[in-house]
């Protein structure tokens, strides 16, 4: 939750300092949406862990807690 903190603190920071220029704006985009994915994969991950695996079925808490796991990746729309 950290990391999404210092995502959503950056994003304000830049927002702040007036209208930002493209390449600025790009980078609290960015910014915004990194602070939103690792958020929901925190709740995704208290309401159940083994759900930020890309194959629950090969969930361990072991792997979990050791970070060694395939994780979860949203899927582009088609």
């Amino acid at each position: 939750m950290p990391n999404a903190i210092d995502y959503l603190r950056s994003v304000s920071e830049d927002l702040r300092r007036g209208p930002p220029c493209p390449r600025k704006l790009q980078y609290v985009v960015l910014n915004l949406h990194a602070a939103a994915e690792v958020l929901l994969r925190a709740r995704l991950a208290r309401m159940r862990w083994t759900q930020v695996f890309r194959d629950p079925g090969t969930a361990s808490h072991r792997r979990y807690e050791s970070g060694r796991l395939r994780e979860l990746h949203p899927r582009p729309y088609s």
